[in-house]
């Protein structure tokens, strides 16, 4: 019987952005952890310091496998797509956010929908504060 596999890759080589040099007043009490954060707003990965990263891998296979289409497993054809979505604070990912940005199959789109949708990340930071960021990722359904 042929197993699948799978292959996840965060977009590598992004520079975080350097802290903004910051006087020195007296702290306020209710400020945020860093000035630079915005409650709400959307970071792309080049504007964080830390990047999300996949935490429960195992699981994704699982993911990757039940979700194969089964009409494009049985004719011997591998795929990818690469979704974009936001992680939020939480590191998980907003489902309303879930997006196909590029696919080699239309079949394989809504299984890698619900595969981006059982990520679990760490969440980005921005001055050491969670923010949420938009990732693309590829998930590759291929048959060894």
């Amino acid at each position: 019987m042929r197993n699948s596999c799978f292959l996840l890759a965060l977009l590598a080589g992004c520079t975080p952005a350097q802290p903004a040099a910051s006087p020195t007043p007296a702290p306020a009490p209710a400020a945020p952890a860093d000035a630079r954060s915005t409650p709400g707003r959307v970071y792309v990965l080049s504007e964080v310091d830390v990047v999300p990263e996949l935490q429960n891998r195992e699981d994704v296979g699982v993911a990757v496998r039940a979700n194969y289409p089964r009409l494009m497993r049985d004719a011997g054809i591998n795929g990818v797509v690469t979704v974009r979505f936001i992680v939020g604070t939480d590191g998980i990912p907003e489902r309303s956010s879930i997006q196909v940005v590029r696919t080699t199959a239309e079949a394989f789109n809504q299984g890698a929908e619900r595969v981006a949708a059982r990520m679990r990340l760490s969440p980005a930071r921005l001055g050491g504060a969670a923010v949420r960021a938009y990732v693309s990722l590829p998930i590759s359904f291929s048959l060894q």
